[in-house]
């Protein structure tokens, strides 16, 4: 029996006879398109505990805000301001809307 050296097994002196282990995750990952590896990248952000715990911040912020409003009486006015900002874009979406189509390549006639 040959020497080994002091702490080696019968393992030691294995050869392997198969093809090298290959790493299939990095293959994987190199045959994804652009949009699956975006969102790969945004799955594991929006899983993430940090972005969990300030999502749940902002909303619990948002919370105490709108019961102070409502506690204070002042969310009427706030949501009259929403409501006058409102009808203002509505009024700009309808005057867009009526206005004549400018002379440009788009209103070409033939």
């Amino acid at each position: 029996m040959p020497e080994r050296p002091l702490g080696l097994g019968p393992c030691a002196d294995y050869k392997h006879d198969h093809p090298p282990v290959r790493n299939v995750i990095v293959e994987h990952e190199g045959q994804l398109a652009l949009g699956q590896r975006v969102a790969d990248r945004v799955a594991r952000l929006v899983g993430s505990w940090p972005f969990i715990i300030v999502q749940s911040g902002l909303f619990l912020v948002w919370v105490a805000i709108n019961v102070y409003l409502v506690f204070n009486d002042k969310l009427e006015e706030a949501l009259k301001r929403v409501e006058r900002n409102d009808q203002r874009i509505v009024a700009l979406l309808a005057r867009l809307e009526q206005a004549p189509p400018s002379s440009g390549a788009a209103g070409v006639k033939g």
